[in-house]
């Protein structure tokens, strides 16, 4: 009896998943902006930041004059290619990329960098 109670359970958790994985290719989810960012190389937009890979870690960092986002991103850069090797990672800021860039080397980042300067992003993800 316990075996025809388990082929029961186990076929609605089969008929359960076929349903829901149903759910979620219909399921689009919301349209994301494709925001711009400017660089030191020039302006660049989100879906760019994506380069070559198809998940992007993007680190929110409130500029030199936050110790505590230096502390973090002094942690991620230790374990950067790791992380590169199966996502893109960019560290954001609202500084300008000059200082972005001055910062990011004076602190041995190796980190692609790009700065939103405040603007629309910044202020959508607050």
């Amino acid at each position: 009896m316990p075996n025809n109670e388990i082929r029961d359970i186990e076929q609605k958790i089969h008929t359960l998943m076929e349903r829901l994985a149903k759910l979620q290719q219909s399921n689009r989810g919301n349209e994301v902006i494709n925001y711009s960012f400017s660089t030191i190389e020039g302006e660049i937009n989100l879906l760019d930041l994506f380069g070559e890979k198809d998940k992007l870690l993007l680190i929110h960092n409130m500029g030199q004059g936050c110790r505590y986002c230096t502390l973090w991103a002094d942690g991620f850069n230790g374990f950067l290619p790791h992380l590169e090797s199966t996502i893109s990672v960019v560290l954001v800021s609202k500084d300008a990329p000059q200082l972005q860039r001055k910062f990011a080397n004076s602190r041995g980042w190796r980190f692609r960098l790009a700065s939103h300067g405040g603007g629309e992003y910044i202020q959508e993800q607050s």
